[in-house]
């Protein structure tokens, strides 16, 4: 039996105010959506209605805001759970492009500074299902022994970008949200939510019993509207948890009042459920829809309700819509329960799903931890190797795919990892997940975007622009182009993000079941003349090849000899042939008094994306092409170090 992960605490914020507490209004039935004053939200048809977090300064920048909301929330599920943070704590977050903040990395790193976090950080860039992703991936932590508790969830802040982005899509409300009712529209918010979570905890509130995570691969922005896919990754969960559908009491939906959304979202759900009587809760109705926070606060709604024996109640519907869940739970009162779903979804298809239970499940059983092998490697840009990739993947794709609206960041990413699987032959399925780092949006669609404001007014901006204002967009098109649609998660971590990434995907193929293979890298595309650009990603599976990703180590920052004895130490290896990392190489030769270490940083120090992705593919191809039989691959940065170990394989 796998031990149980438990929520030991939590903390809020929301359109009630700051604390958890506050939440408990969503059980009385009682919403939070006002008409908007912060800032000029006038329509012609009258102002635009929000969820916002009450008495937040007008003046005050939204970065600033997503970093006040979240250390308010964090605080908060840290004294609850009565925990310290120490060198063995991760903190992982939600987070979206907001205000001045163009970087989720800079972002990560404010909120990590203001909370004095001594441990490893990860940001993670699915937009509406990120902070989702940070839980599911907090549990990931913990089972793979990386961190002694983990602080997972996400934060956002409301702006007019945002709220104008979303009009020109044509989803607003014209007052308050309904999900799965009339009329049809979305209602924005903003907030921050976090939960604590440990192993073996004497005092539980609730237990993170499952996780799964996806990607539709079909639309940029719109869900697969079969809902295929999302039940594919309900019943992953599930799964994880050893659960079977019966047992699910409560399923809190994504449900963001988009008519498209919500269909496609309750067609996948009855395909899990069928006729069993489960409660479908709809959060949004009443707290709005959080972006980046969504996920965390509807975590914590859920396990406010296990520990109460109630469900929010989504007062606001008072007429359902044509082919809507029959037990959407509207009236405010007890609903005895022991199991709750959360379901969110995501801009470019991103699913994620949570089994939150009263009591401890058995779970999945372990498995024998097998060996993870590199089988393709692929990159576009600069590179100081030759001879891996294929210069002919991106023009044959374009002869079966209309990639006339993909980003030139799209483009990078998709040419690598097209390259990356034609060489390891192994195809895109529902089996082949992807661990994308990426730090940064597209400049040149945000620019788009930017003068369409300008030159149209705010009511009217580009709407083909809006979908790839999220980081989750380019690794989106990539699982869509060609076929990546297992478990799917996109790193905003900096100059570790790539290193991180692979070692996300070497834990999942370790424990997982859902997934046989994963693309993992990342991608940056240049902001300023003489900035470099590309794209640099591997393999990884579980099939035996001459390349093989022994070990894999994380730490707080400045611990890189700490880390890096780790990975060596797993591996059976003393010391490297090699040294390849994608941050300073001065610090690296000083931390482990090596001579021989290359850096990647030194190529590409304004792509940490890419440089820390590059830095996976020139090892992989160092101990391929017979240069190197062993290669040790370290980052120490800002958000934490990583260390791995590439070795010979197998013929």
């Amino acid at each position: 039996m796998i031990a149980a992960v438990a929520v030991t605490g939590y903390g809020a914020v929301s359109g009630y105010g700051v604390g958890a507490e506050r939440l408990a209004a969503a059980f009385e039935g009682r919403d939070c959506q006002r008409p908007i004053t912060r800032f000029d939200a006038s329509r012609p048809d009258g102002p635009a209605f929000a969820a916002l977090v009450p008495d937040a300064d007008a003046l005050e920048d939204d970065a600033d805001r997503v970093v006040r909301f979240a250390v308010a929330a964090a605080r908060e599920a840290i004294a609850h759970a009565g925990v310290t943070p120490g060198p063995r704590s991760a903190l992982l977050i939600g987070l979206t492009v907001v205000g001045t903040a163009r970087r989720l990395d800079a972002l990560l790193g404010r909120v990590g500074d203001a909370l004095a976090w001594p441990g490893p950080r990860l940001a993670f860039g699915t937009a509406c299902s990120g902070s989702t992703a940070a839980l599911a991936t907090g549990r990931e932590l913990l089972l793979a022994g990386r961190a002694d508790f983990v602080l997972a969830g996400g934060s956002h802040a409301l702006g007019h970008h945002e709220l104008w982005g979303f009009h020109s899509l044509g989803v607003l409300a014209r007052d308050k949200c309904r999900p799965f009712g009339l009329p049809a529209g979305v209602v924005l918010g903003d907030g921050a939510a976090f939960c604590v979570l440990e192993r073996g905890s004497a005092e539980p509130l609730a237990f993170l019993g499952g996780t799964a995570l996806s990607t539709d691969g079909f639309h940029e922005a719109a869900p697969e509207p079969s809902g295929a896919r999302l039940a594919r990754t309900v019943e992953a969960a599930l799964a994880d948890a050893g659960l079977p559908a019966a047992d699910v009491d409560a399923v809190s939906t994504h449900g963001t009042g988009s008519a498209g959304n919500d269909a496609a979202e309750w067609r996948g759900l009855a395909r899990v459920f069928g006729a069993h009587p489960v409660h479908v809760v709809a959060p949004k109705a009443l707290i709005g829809h959080t972006q980046t926070a969504a996920g965390a606060l509807e975590a914590v709604l859920a396990v406010m309700g296990l520990e109460r024996q109630s469900l929010p109640a989504a007062t606001t519907v008072s007429e359902l819509r044509f082919g809507s869940p029959p037990l959407l739970f509207r009236v405010p009162g007890p609903v005895p329960h022991e199991t709750a779903l959360s379901v969110n979804a995501a801009f470019g298809g991103a699913n994620a799903v949570l089994v939150l239970t009263r009591r401890p499940r058995a779970g999945a059983p372990p498995r024998e931890a097998p060996r993870v092998y590199v089988h393709g490697i692929g990159a576009k840009g600069l590179s100081r190797s030759s001879g891996y990739g294929h210069d002919s993947a991106l023009s044959a794709l374009e002869r079966r795919h209309d990639l006339r609206g993909a980003t030139p960041l799209m483009r990078l990413w998709i040419d690598a990892a097209a390259s990356a699987l034609t060489e390891s032959g192994i195809r895109g399925s529902e089996r082949v997940g992807l661990v994308a780092a990426a730090t940064a949006l597209s400049p040149s669609n945000y620019a788009r975007f930017e003068r369409s404001l300008a030159e149209r007014g705010r009511a009217a901006a580009d709407a083909t622009t809006i979908p790839h204002l999220v980081p989750n967009a380019a690794a989106g098109g990539v699982a869509r182009v060609l076929g990546l649609t297992g478990p799917h998660i996109v790193l905003a971590s900096g100059p570790a993000a790539g290193l991180m990434a692979a070692m996300l995907a070497f834990d999942a193929l370790h424990r997982r079941v859902d997934a046989d293979a994963f693309v993992c890298g990342g991608a940056d595309e240049a902001e300023l003349e003489g900035d470099p650009s590309g794209a640099a990603c591997v393999v990884l599976s579980r099939s035996p090849s001459p390349v093989r990703l022994a070990s894999a180590s994380l730490g707080a920052p400045g611990t890189l000899a700490k880390a890096a004895a780790m990975a060596l130490s797993e591996a059976g290896l003393s010391a490297p042939d090699l040294i390849v990392t994608s941050t300073a190489g001065a610090v690296v030769t000083r931390a482990l008094g090596a001579a021989d270490v290359v850096s990647m940083h030194a190529l590409a120090p304004m792509a940490p994306s890419y440089a820390s992705s590059l830095a996976l593919t020139e090892a992989a191809s160092a101990v391929r092409s017979g240069a190197h039989r062993h290669v040790l691959l370290v980052a120490d940065a800002p958000e934490g170090t990583v260390a791995l170990v590439i070795v010979r394989g197998e013929p």
